[in-house]
């Protein structure tokens, strides 16, 4: 029996959502796994993850692998957007 959950997650920008949008791309297009599937859309300002498993291990392994990224994107964004406004 396939595994599904929907994710939404509300950014704190439209700018940050699109950058979203465009990094997480690839993961969607080219899975590290068939085990599972992953679509991404954006709404507002809040990124929608909807994915599918075979089985429970492998539902939560996408999870946990898309939040991390999900992380490392605000992180670099934030650190970037704090860089700009440094520079005088």
């Amino acid at each position: 029996m396939k595994r599904k959950i929907v994710m939404s997650i509300e950014l704190p920008s439209e700018d940050l959502l699109r950058v979203m949008l465009r990094a997480l791309k690839s993961e969607t297009e080219n899975p590290a796994t068939h085990r599972s599937k992953v679509s991404i859309k954006g709404k507002d300002r809040s990124l929608i993850i909807q994915m599918e498993a075979n089985d429970t291990s492998a539902l939560r392994a996408t999870i946990n692998s898309f939040l991390r990224l999900v992380v490392v994107v605000r992180d670099t964004y934030e650190t970037s957007i704090h860089l700009e406004n440094m520079q005088v």
